[in-house]
């Protein structure tokens, strides 16, 4: 009879461990997360590239007929020059699809492109499914300065050992 008794009280407190476990899982995934590139707003270029053949222009808003143009990399670079923005900050967003090794190569070719633009700094993110870039994880952060050129180390170990 005894037993009968204990047995609610074990049910009540094993109940009580999983959800302080869940609730700890839930405090450590969401701090995680917090991180990644902040700086949007100062954002003069961004990018969003899929492939080669296939890359968009968001910012500054380049829509023709209510679209945006999907472009090849020769057009983009044409699209670039012509455009009358500040050179201080560019973003690319590489789909989530690319290896780390890919997307640091990927990165490395974006900034040589685009610092010969005039670009000071150039910022690739891993992309995922929000269109927002602030939180979007940073591959790689190139800071070009008239002295040399630096790179702030990127977030995977495979990106920073392909970037130089």
């Amino acid at each position: 009879m005894r037993g009968f008794f204990l047995l609610p009280k074990l049910i009540l407190i094993r109940r009580c461990i999983c959800f302080v476990s869940l609730f700890i899982l839930a405090l450590l995934t969401s701090s995680c997360a917090t991180g990644g590139f902040k700086d949007a707003a100062a954002v003069n270029l961004e990018l969003r590239f899929y492939r080669w053949d296939s890359v968009c222009i968001t910012k500054p808003d380049t829509r023709k007929g209510g679209f945006i143009p999907v472009l090849d990399v020769a057009e983009v670079i044409h699209e670039i020059s012509r455009l009358k923005v500040s050179r201080d900050l560019a973003t690319v967003v590489i789909g989530s699809c690319y290896h780390d090794w890919q997307a640091a190569e990927i990165a490395a070719e974006w900034n040589k492109r685009l610092t010969a633009q005039g670009f000071r700094r150039v910022v690739a993110l891993r992309g995922g499914e929000r269109a927002k870039l602030n939180g979007l994880p940073i591959i790689a952060d190139f800071v070009f300065s008239t002295r040399d050129e630096r790179v702030r180390i990127a977030r995977s170990e495979a990106a920073s050992a392909l970037i130089p």
